[in-house]
């Protein structure tokens, strides 16, 4: 029987640049040879369409809100309720990053946006990474309110430069609507309340036809911790977060031994 391997990008099967290589490249050629392969992230598609995965990988994005088949034509998506997005957008003085499918949209300025968090950017550029092509090529800033609300919006991040407890307020009243599930302490990462990586994994393996107990996922930080808990085959890496680790069942290398790739080749 075929097995379902799923896994995390970022600090879990990319390297330590954060990127894929030959390595892992070539060695998920090799695992979906005789098995099916998605990775399962909380990035939006058009953050991971640049690493080149092979054809026949399945595609699960936004921390679960949005899941693609082998050729990239959508299983299932859960955007968030629209009430809720109206409510979220009288908040306009906060720099949200409201996810669509292809890309994010903010009301504020580029200039705005950047100088709510200058700090955060300041960083970004002492990394030699161009931010306006950063910032151009995902985010669609000034972007009307009404036009939002015309859009299915799977996620929404929102940088923590300090607490807002507005947000707070938000997700305790709406604590049966929305989650949040970060990848790190800094950032809000909000989706639908029934969006996340366990759930999709799981709805991606019924899609296949596959037993929980054929289902392998991996995962780093806070928002693999469904994922993690949800199946017997879950394995955190070295590096990885307490909460993920204590959510895993096994424990392996870290991932710039490139520990995730070789376990998956040692499980087919």
């Amino acid at each position: 029987m075929k097995k379902l391997f799923a896994t995390d990008l970022d600090g879990t099967l990319l390297n330590s640049k954060h990127e894929t290589d030959d390595i892992i490249l070539n060695g998920l050629k090799e695992l979906m040879e005789s098995h099916y392969f998605s990775i399962s992230t909380g990035r939006g598609l058009s953050r991971v369409r640049h690493f080149n995965f092979p054809k026949g990988t399945f595609y699960i994005c936004f921390n679960g809100a949005l899941i693609l088949d082998d050729n990239q034509n959508e299983i299932a998506k859960h955007p968030i309720p629209k009430p809720l997005i109206e409510e979220l957008l009288t908040m306009d003085y906060i720099p949200f990053e409201f996810w669509g499918y292809d890309t994010s949209y903010s009301t504020l300025s580029k200039e705005d946006f950047i100088n709510y968090d200058a700090l955060r950017f300041t960083a970004f550029k002492n990394g030699n990474r161009d931010l306006d092509k950063f910032l151009d090529a995902n985010i669609t800033f000034n972007t009307p309110k009404e036009f939002i609300l015309q859009n299915d919006i799977l996620k929404i991040n929102i940088h923590k430069r300090f607490d807002i407890p507005e947000i707070e307020d938000i997700l305790k009243k709406h604590k049966d609507k929305l989650v949040n599930a970060p990848s790190k302490d800094e950032f809000y990462e909000i989706t639908a309340i029934n969006a996340n990586k366990g759930i999709a994994v799981q709805e991606l393996a019924q899609y296949l036809n596959i037993d929980s107990s054929q289902v392998y996922v991996y995962g780093d930080s806070d928002n693999d911790i469904e994922m993690l808990s949800r199946f017997e085959h879950s394995y955190c890496p070295a590096n990885g977060n307490e909460n993920a680790k204590k959510a895993s069942h096994y424990q392996i290398g870290s991932n710039v031994d490139y520990s995730v790739i070789h376990h998956m080749l040692q499980s087919k």
